[in-house]
């Protein structure tokens, strides 16, 4: 699961940074240099206040107390078998 959620954030993170890349030219004739760059910073403060007021934090909790807390059944998600869990760690 963690190497396809990380796999799945690394094309968007690349995905975004394409488009950024493409935009950024006719923005920047359209609304300056500066005017690009707070459209930007806008859009970064709008983040911020997503990730501070919606969303929650897991740091010390878990799995199961995320997923509670995500309102998602334990029992919904699929695990590793505690033989690859353990044999991994080693």
């Amino acid at each position: 699961v963690v190497g396809v959620a990380s796999a799945f954030a690394t094309a968007v993170m690349w995905l975004c940074s394409f488009i950024v890349c493409l935009a950024f030219r006719g923005l920047q004739s359209t609304l300056g240099a500066s005017g690009v760059f707070a459209l930007f910073a806008v859009f970064c403060f709008l983040c911020f206040l997503f990730v501070t007021l919606l969303v929650p934090e897991t740091k010390g909790k878990s799995v199961d107390e995320v997923l509670e807390l995500l309102g998602v059944e334990a029992r919904s998600v699929k695990r590793a078998p505690k033989e690859f869990v353990n044999s991994a760690a080693t």
